[in-house]
């Protein structure tokens, strides 16, 4: 996000931090919210997640 006025800086909001385990090229963990409690879990999107998978593709 770059929305800072008084310098051309991006600025950084941390949202989830993310626990995986890498298998290969994949990934399995999960997601946890760093800012749920300014909302009590009202907002679908700043909420925990179960699982999260997904992979890595392309040259290493």
């Amino acid at each position: 996000i770059t929305n800072n006025e008084t310098e051309n800086k991006a600025k950084q909001i941390k949202r989830y931090d993310i626990q995986a385990d890498l298998h290969g090229n994949r990934f399995k963990g999960k997601a946890v919210a760093a800012d749920k409690g300014a909302t009590n879990g009202s907002h679908p999107f700043i909420s925990d997640s179960d699982s999260l998978e997904g992979g890595f593709y392309g040259p290493k």
